[in-house]
């Protein structure tokens, strides 16, 4: 990564070359600009540094905006030695399979099914904890958020170090369809315009920003902040389109798969369902602590995750009480992921990841290998494996095989 080769003509776009081989779509130019930044390419046909040729126009003020990569004045992330998986001090244990769930623990069988998990070697650099992570919809990219004052993405296939920007961000939302990628950083959004390769900031809420979530077709965007409001922006027009002000401070945000509601989780242990207009809806009780985590599955429930280790889980078209409600970490429940098509749920908090059926609460299984409290967990869109990080400094990709 430190060595640079000469720069190549102009009369020549390397990008589209790498764009031949590189997958198609959208996120396809954001693994061809990973390439290219790694071989020291510019990108925009200028020097190294320089800013494009048309910057989009902002919203609030116009900058010229950076490159994705900052490496000029900052070492690499620390990286394994050369030879090495990472994997030594990192051995997972055997399912621990909960007493209540039904057939044989020996083979991995539980309610919804034989459960197989297999992990990677650990994806290492970071040098402090995990707070944020997001998959890209090819399921080939991961992007991670630290307190160490770095976002980095990484090769999911590798687990090599693709590139790296000085921030901290604290939650991160890819567009469906792989256009945007959307960084909750301090007081703002940074949305990533991945087609065009620059960063265009979201200006407008008046504390920290918390979470981010998509729309499921990825033409709306939702951020809720410390200022204790929920705001609506239009991606392609770069631009606000609404705020809801709410009487509670907001700490995470999930749109549902159909694209009708909203939930926003909240500090005073309440979950909030909104229109995608912004119109206020039910209000969902049960949680016991502040709602860290909300995750929609696809049967029309809605789980979250509290500050007291509990999960909640309300059917929404019987939101009066909750239909599932169950302990499931000693410390906070930090974090929640549904695989996608199926009543699987993950859950995450102290150094302990459980699966559970999202249709009884029972616990399916128990995972054990992070050394210190888990703080994010996302499903890939396919489904096939989920990825977990926390305060050890480590990301690791779990491969998932749930047959019937």
């Amino acid at each position: 990564m430190n060595s640079r080769p000469s720069r190549p003509s102009r009369s020549r776009n390397p990008l589209h070359e790498v764009l031949k081989i590189v997958i198609g779509g959208t996120v396809g130019v954001v693994l061809a600009l990973i390439v290219l930044r790694a071989m020291g390419i510019p990108i925009f046909g200028g020097s190294a540094g320089s800013a494009p040729d048309t910057p989009i126009p902002t919203v609030a003020k116009t900058q010229p905006q950076p490159r994705v990569s900052s490496r000029a004045n900052r070492p690499p992330l620390s990286m394994p030695a050369a030879g090495s998986d990472g994997a030594a001090s990192f051995e997972m244990p055997p399912l621990q399979n909960s007493e209540e769930t039904p057939g044989d623990p020996s083979d991995g069988r539980t309610e919804l099914g034989k459960i197989s998990i297999k992990n990677r070697p650990p994806i290492s650099g970071h040098t402090g904890s995990i707070i944020a992570l997001a998959v890209s919809p090819n399921n080939q990219m991961l992007v991670t958020g630290s307190e160490d004052k770095n976002m980095a993405a990484w090769q999911i296939a590798t687990a090599a170090l693709s590139d790296r920007v000085d921030c901290v961000a604290r939650s991160f939302a890819f567009s469906p369809s792989g256009q945007f990628l959307a960084a909750a950083v301090d007081q703002q959004i940074d949305l990533w315009v991945l087609e065009k390769e620059i960063k265009h900031p979201l200006e407008g809420h008046q504390g920290t920003v918390r979470a981010v979530a998509f729309s499921p077709t990825g033409d709306a965007l939702v951020s809720c902040s410390d200022d204790s409001t929920l705001r609506f922006w239009d991606p392609a027009a770069l631009r606000e389109t609404g705020a809801v002000k709410l009487d509670s401070k907001p700490l995470t945000v999930a749109w549902s798969p159909a694209g009708d509601a909203i939930a926003v989780g909240c500090e005073d242990h309440r979950v909030r369902i909104f229109s995608p207009s912004g119109r206020s809806g039910v209000m969902l009780t049960g949680c016991s602590g502040r709602v860290l985590a909300l995750a929609f599955g696809g049967t029309g429930r809605l789980a979250a995750a509290d500050s007291d280790g509990q999960i909640v889980i309300w059917d929404l078209m019987r939101p009066e009480q909750p239909a599932v409600q169950f302990q499931a970490h000693k410390g906070s429940a930090n974090a929640l992921a549904w695989q996608p098509g199926t009543d699987l749920l993950a859950s995450a908090g102290d150094d302990q990841i459980a699966l559970w059926s999202g249709r009884s609460g029972k616990k399916l299984a128990n995972i054990g290998g992070h050394k210190r409290p888990v703080r994010a967990l996302a499903f890939a869109p396919s489904g096939e494996f989920f990825v977990s990080a926390g305060d050890d400094h480590l990301a690791v990709v779990w491969d998932v095989t749930l047959e019937p």
